[in-house]
C-alpha cells in the first residue's frame, strides 16, 4: 500500500520516517526523488541511519546508470569496516552489500557471516546472505539462509522471492509455490512480477 505508506511517512519528521518515504519513492520508480531524499538523510543523520541512506543512494545511482557516482559510496563502506567505530549487525550487512557491488564476494561473505554472529535474529543478514550465495551459485547454502529467515519472519515476501530465485534454474513446483507466496503476501511486489515474467519467457 505504497500511497498510504507515503502519506503516513510525510506526517513525521524523523530520519526513520524519511527513510521510509525515500524507499516508497524508490519502489514506485521515482528514482531521482529517492536519491535526493537519501542524500538529505545522509547529511542530517548519523551512524546506522546515515549508512542505510548512503548505501541505498549508491544502489539507486547504479540502477540509473551512474555507476561512477555509486562506486565511491560503496568504497566508503570499506573505510567504515576498517574504522574503530562499533558496528551493528545492520551496519555489517550494509558493508557486505557494498562489497558485493564492488565484486569483493569473499570479503562480503566473511562480513555477512560476521553480521549473523553479531545478531542471529537480524533477518536482513539472512536475506542478504541468501541473495549473495544465490548470485555465486551456492544454492544449497543460500537455501539455509532463507530457511533461517523464515524462522524469524514466516510472512516475509522477500524471503519467498529469494527462495523462488534460488530455484529459478531448476524451476518446478517448489519455485512456483514460493513465488506465489511472495505475491500473496505482497500483491504489488514488482520484483516478484519480474521474476514470474522471466520464468514464463524462459519456460
Amino acid at each position: 500500500k505504497y500511497k498510504e505508506a507515503e502519506d503516513a511517512a510525510k506526517k513525521f519528521n524523523s530520519h526513520e520516517a524519511k527513510l521510509a518515504l525515500a524507499e516508497v519513492y524508490a519502489i514506485t520508480g521515482r528514482y531521482n526523488e529517492a536519491i535526493n531524499e537519501f542524500d538529505r538523510i545522509s547529511k542530517a543523520a548519523k551512524d546506522t541511519v546515515k549508512h542505510r541512506a548512503d548505501f541505498r543512494r549508491g544502489e539507486l545511482l547504479v540502477l540509473t546508470g551512474k555507476e561512477e557516482q555509486g562506486e565511491p559510496i560503496f568504497k566508503s563502506f570499506i573505510q567504515l569496516y576498517n574504522s574503530e567505530k562499533e558496528k551493528s549487525a545492520e551496519d555489517l550487512t550494509l558493508i557486505a552489500q557494498a562489497l558485493t557491488y564492488l565484486e569483493k564476494y569473499k570479503d562480503a561473505n566473511d562480513v555477512i557471516l560476521e553480521a549473523g554472529s553479531e545478531d542471529n535474529e537480524f533477518i536482513e543478514a539472512k536475506l542478504v546472505g541468501g541473495e549473495l550465495y544465490t548470485t555465486k551459485y551456492n544454492y544449497a547454502e543460500a537455501a539455509d539462509f532463507y530457511k533461517e529467515a523464515l524462522e524469524i519472519n514466516p510472512n516475509s515476501a522477500r524471503t519467498y522471492l529469494g527462495m523462488a530465485a534460488n530455484k529459478q534454474i531448476e524451476g518446478g513446483e517448489e519455485m512456483q509455490q514460493a513465488l506465489a507466496k511472495a505475491l500473496e503476501i505482497n500483491p504489488n511486489y514488482v520484483e516478484a512480477f519480474t521474476l514470474r515474467a522471466t520464468t514464463r519467457i524462459e519456460g
